[in-house]
């Protein structure tokens, strides 16, 4: 069963978690890839990740930036070719990470 939490949902719970003194959740997992993974992960990949995801074992982030490029997504070069059952990916990545969490 997948559960669907809209806009007014998520602020409701951010409000109440900020009201209890709990931790700011960390969004990127939530956000970005359990959507991704709920809809197009085998079940393998869900069964994993999601609950990691979920309870905050596994962090994730989102990057675009590489040399030259910055955050400009049009600027990037990195391109990927699929090489049989697999994909080569060419060019640099910058590092990229979350500031000091209190």
């Amino acid at each position: 069963m997948v559960v669907r939490v809209g806009a007014v949902q998520k602020h409701i719970f951010d409000e109440e978690c900020w009201a209890a003194g709990a931790p700011r959740t960390v969004p990127f997992g939530l956000s970005m890839l359990a959507p991704v993974l709920m809809e197009f992960g085998s079940q393998e990949q869900k069964a994993h990740y999601l609950p990691r995801i979920l309870d905050g074992t596994d962090w994730w982030c989102q990057g675009y930036s590489e040399p030259g490029a910055g955050s400009d997504l049009a600027s990037l070069r990195t391109s990927a070719v699929k090489d049989g059952d697999h994909y080569i990916v060419n060019g640099q990545k910058g590092i990229a990470k979350l500031p000091n969490v209190e």
